[in-house]
């Protein structure tokens, strides 16, 4: 957007305007393009698996148990076809102590709990594991293509 013109930086044509009016509106941008969530399965250090469906939120993510959280599997409506069969986009979340659930963000993780949104009703604990134990979790949820 800019241009270099007898030794001072200006914007190019009447610039401002549209690049003010970009930053404004790109955040919601952003949120319109935001992927419809089909549903989300959880899985724990001890094995177990929670698959909640996007209709039971938020009260399916209240009920799911809150600690051991190893990774967080998120499917979206979208669908693609790999290998001759249909399957849903998802995100693998992991690795952090602090699983969450947004109603204006969505679901995340960190390791800070100054970075969870403050409309998250309730917060999941994550625990460290061994790493072959955590490998193995991680290898059957990213590898889980059916909800």
């Amino acid at each position: 957007m800019y241009y270099h013109v007898g030794g001072n930086s200006t914007l190019r044509g009447a610039g401002v305007h549209h690049l003010l009016a970009f930053i404004l509106l790109l955040p919601i941008a952003l949120l319109a393009e935001s992927p419809a969530v089909h549903g989300v399965k959880i899985y724990y250090g001890d094995g177990k698996v929670v698959k909640i469906a996007a209709a039971e939120m938020p009260k399916g993510w209240l009920k799911a148990p809150a600690d051991n959280v190893q990774v967080v599997r998120v499917y979206y409506e979208r669908k693609y076809s790999a290998d001759g069969q249909e399957r849903r986009y998802a995100d693998t979340i992991e690795g952090k102590d602090f699983y969450w659930w947004s109603p204006t963000k969505g679901f995340g993780t960190t390791d800070f709990v100054a970075e969870i949104p403050s409309d998250a009703p309730t917060v999941k604990i994550g625990r460290l594991l061994p790493d072959g134990e955590f490998l193995k979790l991680y290898n059957k949820a990213h590898n889980d293509h059916a909800f």
